[in-house]
């Protein structure tokens, strides 16, 4: 992960991931005593954020040579951050969801690469792990899928949902050959649109309901045991504490129902994306998207 190649992380969503990271004080690189021990050129690693004002003024300023390294953002670089690319002691910029071709900053190829957004190893691993042990895997027999949301860059996915699915008042040409899905999330549910088997649809719902119900009672042993851990602090928790354990408690079991309906809904879509040839693939908040590293890796 381009995180972990890092010297110095700057920003990084750790609470999201259910990671957890010590922020000590902002380091003084040029007197730090362990200063000796990096590379000469450090890396730094930064979620790249328009409103992280703080964080955008420290890279416009630092004061020796440095690469840098940006991820897990949906914000387009490097054209937002023309302060840092100016920065001389800016050696060169790796970023995800380039828009050096898109917004004509030409001047400034030579000191930025695009890497590719790919598939996140959080969200993304355990569900693609699964559909690589179907046995027999999924046969291509249809033509194409449309699973976008238009919530997101509706500007620009609207009018090219629009040439693929068919909507009230209006047809498409290719609306015979695709199948639409109006996808919401995998944090909310999804609703299909057009000529969808609806035995289908009950048998998921009932296989989700199934699966929320074995999520919520047949943890793995390790799990077993740390809810076991936590019953015992919460009987020996005295009263003034005792709301706040019973909280954490729920959490923890919600934790466990979300994440497993999540895998669910994940590896539902990749069996889903392999049975298609084609997937339309429209950029979302960025130019780059999941969905198309997605479709390539389902493609076999």
């Amino acid at each position: 992960m381009f995180r972990d190649l890092s010297d110095f992380v700057l920003d990084f969503p750790f609470e999201q991931y259910n990671e957890h990271a010590y922020f000590g004080d902002d380091v003084d690189v040029l007197n730090d005593p362990t200063s000796p021990c990096l590379a000469p050129v450090p890396i730094i690693y930064w979620q790249n954020d328009l409103t992280s004002l703080s964080d955008i003024t420290k890279l416009e300023q630092i004061p020796f040579k440095f690469i840098l390294l940006t991820g897990q953002s949906d914000y387009n670089a490097p054209a937002l951050y023309r302060s840092i690319l100016i920065n001389p002691n800016l050696v060169h910029w790796f970023g995800q969801n380039s828009d050096v071709l898109t917004s004509g900053s030409y001047d400034y190829q030579d000191k930025f690469s695009p890497i590719p957004i790919g598939v996140n190893c959080f969200d993304h691993a355990e569900a693609l792990h699964a559909f690589y042990h179907i046995s027999p895997p999924p046969k291509k027999v249809n033509l194409l899928l449309v699973n976008f949301s238009t919530m997101t860059n509706p500007i620009l996915r609207s009018p090219v949902k629009e040439k693929f699915c068919k909507s009230e008042g209006r047809s498409s040409q290719f609306a015979a050959h695709t199948k639409c899905i109006d996808w919401r999330g995998y944090m909310g549910k999804h609703r299909t649109i057009g000529s969808l088997d609806e035995q289908t649809n009950q048998a998921s719902e009932r296989s989700e309901r199934a699966l929320m119900k074995r999520a919520s009672f047949d943890e793995d042993e390790n799990t077993r045991d740390e809810v076991r851990e936590m019953a015992t602090d919460i009987m020996a928790t005295p009263t003034t504490k005792l709301t706040h354990s019973i909280r954490l408690a729920r959490s923890f079991r919600s934790s466990l129902i979300k994440n497993a309906h999540n895998l669910w809904l994940r590896s539902v879509q990749y069996v889903e994306m392999a049975r298609y040839k084609y997937i339309v693939s429209p950029p979302g908040h960025g130019n780059d998207v999941h969905r198309t590293w997605e479709a390539l890796m389902v493609g076999r």
